[in-house]
């Protein structure tokens, strides 16, 4: 097979535009219908996924005079995926001192996006 496009299914056929349709061709309510129902309910959390990827991030920060040398820090809510290879960055050059307490913000307002970084357990005095 060869193929017209750099990759496969890069062109759509006239009978295949892949869009996405409200169950108009099956009848409503029977199995084959229910493919398009589940589809027409997950697309804006695939749209959301496609425009603005976001993930929890997990870390560990130093902490200095602590029981142990880190902690875990995690963000508080999900945080662009683009901009985690800079929060590592950031969050490598952070020591807290001790004691740190589970859910103590660690990094407030990570890289301007308004999500705080906060440890996910206590760390008492060594």
């Amino acid at each position: 097979m060869i193929e017209k496009e750099i990759d496969l299914g890069m062109g759509a056929s006239a009978a295949n535009s892949a869009i996405l349709h409200g169950d108009y061709d099956a009848l409503p309510g029977t199995n084959k219908a229910l493919p398009n129902v589940m589809a027409v309910e997950m697309w804006p959390k695939l749209s959301q996924e496609l425009q603005d990827p976001r993930r929890m991030v997990a870390f560990t920060v130093r902490v200095k005079g602590g029981l142990h040398s880190l902690v875990p820090v995690y963000t508080r809510k999900a945080f662009p995926k683009p901009l985690i290879p800079q929060l590592a960055q950031v969050l490598r050059q952070v020591e807290v001192p001790a004691p740190v307490e589970i859910n103590q913000v660690v990094l407030e307002d990570a890289l301007g996006t308004g999500i705080d970084v906060e440890a996910s357990r206590d760390m008492p005095t060594a």
